[in-house]
């Protein structure tokens, strides 16, 4: 019984915090995985961001389903909108 608690306390468990002063929260699409990694990512003078990985997303891919996907979300105080990341959309072979 205590197990099946602690397992619809963990389902809420969904950030942490790299800024305690300015915390910044992203989310991505449910059942995605979103956040299972991430890595920091500064694209030359553009500022940082976060490079999320969400190992479930449903890609657009045909006859793939969760493919997975990556996220970019710029880290900037007030923002906390993230795109994903274009990957090979028709699932061709190089």
């Amino acid at each position: 019984m205590l197990l099946h608690l602690l397992s619809l306390l963990f389902q809420y468990a969904y950030a942490f915090n790299l800024e305690s002063q300015n915390p910044t929260t992203f989310s991505g699409p449910r059942e995605s995985y979103f956040g299972f990694s991430f890595d920091f990512y500064e694209p030359g003078d553009k500022g940082l961001s976060i490079a999320v990985g969400a190992p479930r997303y449903n890609t657009s891919q045909p006859g793939v389903t969760s493919g997975g996907g990556i996220f970019l979300c710029p880290w900037q105080l007030g923002r906390n909108d993230c795109s994903i990341v274009p990957f090979d959309q028709t699932g061709a072979v190089i």
